[in-house]
């Protein structure tokens, strides 16, 4: 019983992390913004991701909310004009 509602309750997170993906053409938008090396830096933090999530390293909901945090991340530093590493390290230290 316990184990069916820790199911449902990651079932509701991963439901409410799928959610907040953006379209392809807001992502588009968001990464034509960014300054070509902080694209570097996002884009080498997703592909390390996805291939931890294809080794099997990273489950769907935290892969999920990785995606998430890297889109959060971009959304930030166009709007704050700053480095994507200090903004990646501050987020990491909140966790």
């Amino acid at each position: 019983m316990a184990l069916a509602k820790h199911k449902q309750g990651i079932d509701r997170e991963l439901a409410g992390q799928l959610d907040k993906l953006p379209p392809p053409e807001d992502v588009e938008e968001l990464l034509s913004a960014l300054r070509v090396a902080t694209l570097r830096e996002l884009a080498t933090e997703i592909v390390n991701g996805g291939i931890e999530h294809a080794k099997g390293n990273v489950d769907r909901l935290e892969y999920v909310r990785l995606i998430n945090s890297w889109i959060a991340t971009a959304e930030e530093t166009v709007a704050a004009g700053r480095n994507v590493s200090r903004i990646a390290a501050r987020r990491g230290k909140k966790s």
